[in-house]
This record gives structure tokens, sequence and C-alpha cells, in this order.
């Protein structure tokens, strides 16, 4: 669920990045239709950062398409955990609709999603192996 939902992050984003015209529902709603050239660069930096968290997230779980260690898996998803639930208290103040009604709860249980998962509570591969 948590890849998934950071994958649509990531399709929004790119979205964004390459002119559509969605800027009502971004970034606190101030640029409606097409959001300005220097606005998109940063929606283009956020579509490669929700990108690896999604990659992040899927390495965790079993599913890696890029290998990463073990400690940057555990410790990036942990720091994700914790950028998703301030993400979603901060969407609960923006002036856009389509962002108090979307993305707060989106990132809300998502970051739940997160911190429950198996994946991201999982002791390290060898805990408790030692005798």
């Amino acid at each position: 669920m948590l890849a998934g939902g950071l994958l649509i992050v990531t399709a929004f984003q790119t979205a964004l990045t390459f002119g559509a015209p969605l800027g009502a529902a971004a970034l606190g709603g101030t640029n409606p239709g097409q959001l300005p050239d220097t606005v998109r660069l940063v929606t283009g930096l956020a579509a490669a950062i929700w990108l690896f968290a999604a990659l992040l997230v899927l390495g965790r779980g079993g599913y890696a398409l890029v290998g990463l260690p073990e400690a940057i898996s555990r410790v990036g998803t942990w720091a994700l955990v914790a950028v998703l639930g301030v993400g979603a208290l901060t969407n609960f103040a923006p002036p856009s609709p389509w962002e108090r009604f979307g993305w707060d709860r989106s990132r809300a249980s998502w970051s739940f999603s997160a911190w429950s998962s198996p994946a991201v509570v999982r002791p390290p591969t060898g805990w408790g192996t030692e005798r």
C-alpha cells in the first residue's frame, strides 16, 4: 500500500513537472493551472525523492529493484515514517481544499502504514540468532 501511494505521488509530481494544469492541488494551491517553470523544477526534484522513497520501501519489503545496504534501507524507511507524519500535519493547514482533502489523509494513512508495516519494524537480518 505504501509503495503504491508513493508511486502515485511520484506520478503526480512528474505530471506537474511536465506541465499538467494541476497547480490548484499542489504547493498550497497558489498557482492554479500550470505551474511556473521555477516551481516545476521543484516538483521534478520532489518526484525523484518520492521515487527513491518508493524504491526504498519496496526494497525493505523484500521486493528490491535497486540494491541498497541494509542500514540505509532501515534508517531511510524510518526517516520516511517521520517525514510522512510531519507532512500529514502540514497538509491540514494549506488554503487549497484539494490538499486538505486528499494529501492530508493520504499522508496520514501512509505514515501509519509505514510505521505499522512488518517490513519497517522488522529487525535487521541476523538479530536474535546469536547464542
